[in-house]
């Protein structure tokens, strides 16, 4: 009797053992470990989930291209290979039609505003049927993606002919529009090209500068606002599925508005970043246009927004709601 009552409490005992595993989740990553919403943003929330799951969850980021590519990490996440991953979502623009509203020129000044309307706009169903398979995690956007040049680029007539780096369609179609050449390439391409002289300018935000070393091979930068740059932060709805109740407690808790406000504030360190090491180099040169200048860069970008609405499904709608939402978190609502 007493060997069975020692064998019933050491089996409970290997039980509740086991039961104490966490469950590990793959968080791909396919960029580079130094960059800042790397260490300011990932990392830090990945610990946070794994403190508030009370050991029932961890998170194994994957930073480089071991797990997933840019182009291919919506695919490993929806066959199984991660669970999370970083989406560029100008790279997959056809699949999440409506949320490249936040990527559209002049429709945002700064990363935070631009994320906490996206995940407003999630919340309140106009991007659903895009998420069927993946859930978002955060919704944040490398805004005020402009042109660094290797010759001073001061007006539009500057930009005519000017062969432009592009590695996404609404860039593209903005240097287009502006009368400039859009050349399309993976970013980790721009400096090469700068330096062959392939290209004149790359089209991309501060927190370009520094991984792919853009200052070293151009010396004039236009701060102004041509687009964005989507970056969802995805997770597999299968993998939150099989998740104890406790562990989808905290992903509910921390996902969304926090881990989104966690992803702009790093975003906006790297345009500081990039806008600091660029000023220390001597030669360079940061082009303020004057506001009539801008004036007319806007309003000739403005047929991308539109088309951009007569193509998406329900798009005058949700750029309506977008900007309500924008014009909403500037009156500080």
């Amino acid at each position: 009797m007493k060997l069975a009552v020692l064998a019933a409490a050491l089996f409970a005992a290997g039980t509740t053992a086991a039961s104490a595993e966490p469950v590990q989740l793959k968080y791909a990553y396919p960029g580079a470990p130094q960059a800042l919403i790397y260490t300011q943003a990932m990392v830090p929330w990945t610990e946070e989930v794994k403190a508030a799951s009370d050991g029932t969850l961890e998170i194994k980021l994957f930073p480089g291209m071991a797990l997933a590519t840019p182009q291919n990490v919506l695919d490993r996440i929806q066959n199984g290979v991660a669970d999370m991953g970083y989406m560029l979502v100008g790279q997959f623009a056809d699949q999440f039609r409506r949320s490249t509203v936040a990527m559209m020129p002049y429709e945002s000044r700064n990363p935070q505003e631009a994320a906490l309307a996206n995940w407003r706009l999630y919340e309140k169903g106009l991007f659903a049927d895009e998420f069927a398979r993946v859930m978002p995690l955060a919704m944040p956007v490398f805004t005020n993606m402009s042109v660094h040049s290797r010759k001073p680029i001061h007006t539009m007539a500057d930009l005519k002919g000017v062969k432009v780096a592009s590695m996404s369609r609404t860039m593209s179609e903005v240097i287009d529009k502006l009368g400039g050449t859009p050349i399309t390439m993976p970013p980790a391409d721009f400096y090469s090209s700068l330096q062959r002289g392939t290209v004149d300018a790359a089209g991309i935000g501060w927190p370009g500068i520094a991984p792919f070393k853009l200052n070293e091979v151009t010396t004039y930068h236009i701060q102004t606002s041509l687009t964005g740059e989507g970056a969802h932060q995805i997770m597999s709805r299968d993998s939150y599925a099989k998740l104890p109740d406790k562990a989808k407690r905290t992903i509910d808790k921390l996902g969304g508005l926090h881990y989104s406000k966690m992803y702009a504030d790093a975003i906006a360190a790297m345009d500081k970043q990039g806008i600091d090491m660029t000023n220390a180099v001597p030669g360079q040169t940061i082009v303020n246009l004057d506001p009539a200048e801008e004036a007319r860069w806007k309003a000739r970008a403005e047929a991308v927004v539109n088309e951009w609405a007569a193509k998406t499904p329900d798009g005058p709608k949700v750029l309506a709601a977008y900007r309500a939402e924008i014009a909403a978190i500037r009156a500080g609502k």
